[in-house]
């Protein structure tokens, strides 16, 4: 083999990393590209839906009005059916005034540039939907994204993966599957807008190390001699058997944390990160002993040929179910994190399907292998073990801590769900029980105050840009007649029953 066939094999291993680590930053932005859609849209329901309740008492229902300007009991637009409505939030076009039901005149709407119209109210754009994403250009571009890259996982990825083992040995290869870590951390900001941590720079290091330090010190035996009769007898070995029935319950124990475990978020943590990787290492014997199969078994019979689909429809099960893991890792946590646990998780389940299937230690060379290939796997679980223990900051996306259907929990009042970001839940007021019953008036006021604190709040959600001058010291009492309900009770602040949620 000559010095242009390394350089070929060298080639495709790098490219290989590089599509791999594309594919991965192409799922995690996808899913962030939802989350920006879901969140644009699911913040604009709350406040509408807030300023003007529908009065049930009085018959008379505010759905889809607005407070504007300083004077809450003159500013009152309803929505109506005949009523001009621009395009809303979401649209490209972003229109910043809207005609009142009175005349002509005009009323700018927060500022000069951005618009707050419910969804329900906007009859002229077809990018508006009232599904979870309130985009169809983003929701397709996510969709779009998503594909790219399970593609580029599932089929150009191992394809330039098999063109690199065909000219170049694994104890060459093997190091650059370390280069999507260092892919991924090079382009996670720039591309996704997440900074890797210090933290996750070292561990991803680490892991890289690790990496090389298996690939150069690992087995490097290509078996030439093989027939399909010994591959067949190699899958009924114990050693293999043991390791195919440790999988399959180190497998059902990450599913039992990732559904039962929600108050403990870093074991559900670590059971993301390494489910797909996990199951992605055991592909690769389905796919080395395929090669193997197509090369022993060339001029035999027909009949010895029927495992060759069978093993190929493994490796592509396989590789599949861990791609599954991997997006569904990437939508709750960050691409350096994903994309590293991914990659440990799989060279140590690579490795533990060499030793049981190919007999690893009984083809290293010497001292020298014996010790390093250990100390290899064990920098590789260090800079995995960094990961785990990252702050959550270099996390954003972790699970909600805690099952909100758990009785031993305290129940979450309308503060700790905005605090969370979980707008998707409906809001409450929670008032106090008190032995002597309040007079109306006090009732009241007590209302208005509630109401005029959590509007406060509402210059705190990023994307608007609400000012607190539009809700005066009239806010107590407009709010008062539209939420006149007795004191001790919950009552709903939504209303609006159109608004998606």
């Amino acid at each position: 083999m000559d010095a242009s066939d390394w350089i070929k094999g060298i080639f495709f291993s790098v490219m290989a990393s590089f599509i791999g680590a594309a594919s991965k930053l192409a799922i995690r932005k996808s899913w962030l590209i939802e989350e920006d859609a879901q969140q644009a849209s699911s913040y604009q329901g709350p406040i509408l839906e807030y300023i003007n309740p529908s009065n049930d008492q009085t018959g008379s229902s505010v759905d889809d009005g607005l407070i504007i300007g300083n004077n809450p009991n003159e500013a009152l637009l309803r929505g109506s059916e005949d009523e001009d409505i621009g395009p809303c939030l979401e649209c490209p076009e972003r229109h910043t005034r809207v005609s009142t039901r009175e005349g002509d005149d005009t009323i700018p709407l927060l500022g000069e540039s951005t618009p707050l119209l419910s969804r329900t109210n906007c009859r002229k754009c077809c990018c508006c939907t009232r599904s979870m994403f309130g985009c169809c250009y983003c929701c397709s571009l996510a969709r779009f994204l998503r594909f790219c890259g399970m593609m580029g996982m599932t089929f150009v990825n191992p394809a330039f993966s098999l063109l690199a083992m065909k000219y170049a040995t694994p104890s060459i290869l093997a190091p650059f599957s370390g280069l999507t870590l260092v892919w991924v951390i090079v382009f996670s900001q720039p591309l996704v807008g997440e900074v890797p941590s210090l933290e996750q720079k070292i561990a991803s290091a680490l892991i890289v190390m690790g990496e090389v330090t298996v690939a150069v010190f690992g087995d490097h035996t290509n078996e030439d001699d093989a027939t399909c009769a010994s591959v067949k007898a190699s899958y009924g070995e114990g050693p293999f058997v043991a390791y195919f029935l440790g999988l399959a319950v180190y497998m059902a124990l990450i599913t039992i944390w990732i559904r039962n475990c929600p108050a403990m978020p870093t074991l559900r943590q670590f059971a993301w990160g390494t489910s797909g990787g996990a199951l992605t290492g055991l592909a690769q014997c389905f796919i080395k002993d395929s090669l193997v199969i197509v090369s022993a078994c060339k001029g035999s019979s027909s009949s010895t040929l029927w495992i060759l689909p069978f093993f190929i429809f493994l490796a592509i099960a396989s590789s599949f179910g861990g791609l599954l893991f991997l997006t569904a890792t990437m939508k709750r946590y960050d691409a350096t994190y994903s994309a590293a646990m991914f990659v440990g998780s799989f060279v140590v389940s690579t490795s533990l399907m060499s030793l049981a299937h190919y007999h690893t230690f009984d083809h290293l060379g010497g001292i020298v292998d014996l010790v390093m290939y250990p100390m290899g796997l064990f920098i590789l679980m260090l800079g995995v073990s960094i990961l785990i223990h990252c702050s959550g900051s270099s996390v954003p996306n972790r699970d909600y801590p805690g099952d909100i259907n758990d009785p031993s929990r305290e129940p979450l009042t309308q503060r700790d769900h905005l605090a969370a970001g979980d707008v998707d839940q409906p809001f409450f007021y929670e008032e106090p029980e008190t032995d002597d019953e309040p007079s109306t008036e006090a009732a009241d006021n007590q209302v208005g105050t509630e109401d005029l604190e959590l509007v406060s709040r509402v210059d705190e959600w990023p994307g608007l840009d609400l000012t607190r001058q539009r809700f005066t010291s009239s806010t107590t009492s407009q709010s008062s007649q539209l939420t006149n309900t007795p004191s001790g009770s919950q009552f709903p602040l939504r209303q609006n029953r159109n608004l998606g949620f």
